[in-house]
Order: structure tokens, then C-alpha cells, then sequence
């Protein structure tokens, strides 16, 4: 077993660490993810990374920070460990590029740091708001119907904001082919290679929703028009925002630097993170983010990523 595996199944342990309720094994899972990433970089074929010794010195003082703030915010339910965590995947990105990419469409993507940390700031406002939004519809400060419109249109403002910055501040304008939108993509093919991947990795909860008898907890809603509206923000405008701005913006810059393998786990790493900010549990969100990474990779194909987000979102909505 080489290095390259062995860090992988440290990351990996470390994701699942994460995913307990407590800081103290949120704090240790970190560490491992952390310390698995750079196990799997050192065991790479490629160049390995070089550390400077201020870099080092960073590292060590950011280390120390990091667990006085673990002990500080020790009530914080992970919301900083997971800041820290993606302080930390975005700091990987300062290392020099070890290939260009290696298939067209990523060499055709110039996306870099200040790129990726936009997305990353963005969505964690994004998740934020929504977030609160619900806490005060469950506490009855605000009307459903207000609260599902300002949702929508809070997310769509998100995703407008995005391009935006992208335009005026970075001076990149974001093609639709540039992000994998290929002109012969949409097919039933690229649909269904999405869509059954996503159904077998819903099988668990699905199996669970059966047996405890929970199935179509959607059916509880009994208002229709709050139904067709949270489907449309659930099933159609977060799955597309995320496909094109975590697959088709944040990947390449780390496939760039680390390979398709590192590359996949870094960016599901960043998308369960922002994801688990408020509350979430992380390795929910890490195995679909290793999913969609992982088609996006294979097919380059856009289409086929918003196929598999959109299906497993529909799913979660039913059966969770």
C-alpha cells in the first residue's frame, strides 16, 4: 500500500470523525484530513510540494491558533472548525501548478485561488441566510410564504452576485462551455449517468425511510404552492448553482495542482464544509461531493452533473 492510498484512507477516517457531534473528534478529524491530504500529496508520482520554512512556521503558529480556538468556541457546533478547514484546503492552491490540466476542458479553465475563495465566501453567506431564514419561519418571526420567497430570490441574487464579481472584479466572463456545457452533452446517456449513481448512493436512507416507515415525509406538506416553490429551490436552482460553481469553478485549480484523485476529495472536502457549516452533518455532504466530482471528472460534462445533484436532491426532499 502506498503512500498515496494510505493518505486517502486517513482523510477519509478523518471525514467521518468530523461527522460526530462533539469538537473534540470534529478537532482530531481535521488533523486527519489534514494530515491525509498531505500523505496522499507526498505519495504522488509528480513533483511533491515544497514548503518554505516561513511557510512551515505559518503552518505551525496556525496550528496553535487553531486549538485555542477550539477550545474557546467550544460550544460552536463545528462552525469553526469548518472555516478553518477550508483556510486550510485554500492554502494548497498557493503551491505551484503540477500539470495543465490534462484534458481540454480543464486546460481551457483558468480559474486560480481568488476564484475558488469567492465561491467559498459567497456560499457560506448563502447557507447563512437560508439557514436563519428557516430558524425564524420554525420560531414563527416570519410567514412561510414570505420566508420560501425570499429563499428563491435569495439564491438567485447569489448566483447573479457570482457572475457579477466574476465580470467587473476578475474581468472573466463564465461561459457556458467553458464549464463543461458541451453542445452534444445533453443526451439520455449523460442523464442517466448521472441520475443512477445518485439513486444507488440514496439507497441507504432511502432503505432507512422504508423501515422506520418515514417514506414521502414530503406528502406532510399540505400546501401546494409551498411545495412547488421549495422543489424549485431545492431540486432545480441550488443543484445547478453548485454544479457549475463547485464542479465547473472550484475543481480544476486543485486537479491542476494535485491530480483528479487529490483533486476530488480537496473539493468534496471544501462542498461538505460549506454545506455543514450551519449545523449540517459533514460526511453527508462529503459522499455526494466525492460523487459529483468524480462524474464531472469521468464525463467533463456538465449536464450529466446537474443530472446526479438534481436527482439526489429530489430524493433527500422525498425520504429525508
Amino acid at each position: 500500500m502506498n503512500l498515496k492510498v494510505i493518505g486517502m484512507l486517513i482523510s477519509l477516517s478523518g471525514a467521518a470523525l468530523m461527522s460526530i457531534n462533539d469538537s473534540i473528534f470534529s478537532f482530531i478529524g481535521m488533523i486527519c484530513l489534514i494530515v491525509g491530504i498531505y500523505t496522499a500529496n507526498k505519495g504522488n508520482d509528480s513533483q511533491t510540494l515544497k514548503i518554505d520554512k516561513w511557510k512551515a512556521v505559518a503552518f505551525i503558529i496556525s496550528a496553535c491558533i487553531v486549538s485555542a480556538l477550539v477550545y474557546k468556541f467550544w460550544n460552536v457546533n463545528n462552525r469553526i472548525l469548518m472555516f478553518i478547514l477550508q483556510i486550510l484546503c485554500l492554502s494548497l492552491l498557493f503551491s505551484k501548478d503540477r500539470n495543465n490540466g490534462e484534458k481540454e476542458l480543464f486546460i481551457a479553465q483558468r480559474w486560480n485561488v481568488y476564484h475558488v475563495a469567492t465561491i467559498i465566501l459567497i456560499f457560506n453567506v448563502m447557507t447563512y441566510v437560508m439557514v436563519y431564514i428557516a430558524k425564524a419561519v420554525k420560531n414563527e418571526t416570519v410567514n412561510l410564504d414570505v420566508a420560501m420567497f425570499m429563499w428563491t430570490v435569495y439564491a438567485i441574487l447569489m448566483a447573479v452576485l457570482v457572475l457579477v464579481v466574476f465580470k467587473f472584479a476578475f474581468k472573466v466572463d463564465i461561459g457556458l462551455e467553458i464549464l463543461g456545457f458541451n453542445r452534444n452533452g445533453l443526451s439520455k446517456k449523460a442523464i442517466l449517468m448521472g441520475a443512477i449513481p445518485s439513486i444507488l448512493l440514496s439507497a441507504p436512507f432511502i432503505a432507512y425511510s422504508i423501515i422506520s416507515g418515514e417514506t414521502f415525509r414530503i406528502q406532510q406538506v399540505t400546501r401546494y404552492d409551498f411545495l412547488i416553490l421549495l422543489a424549485f429551490l431545492v431540486v432545480v436552482i441550488i443543484p445547478v448553482m453548485e454544479s457549475c460553481f463547485w464542479r465547473g469553478i472550484c475543481y480544476s485549480p486543485f486537479r491542476k495542482k494535485f491530480g483528479p484523485a487529490m483533486a476530488i476529495t480537496i473539493n468534496a472536502i471544501l462542498y461538505a464544509s460549506v454545506s455543514a457549516i450551519n449545523g449540517g452533518e459533514f460526511l453527508v455532504y462529503l459522499f455526494p461531493g466525492l460523487l459529483f466530482c468524480y462524474l464531472y471528472e469521468r464525463t467533463e460534462n456538465m449536464y450529466t452533473n446537474i443530472s446526479a445533484s438534481c436527482i439526489y436532491s429530489l430524493i433527500a426532499l422525498v425520504f429525508r
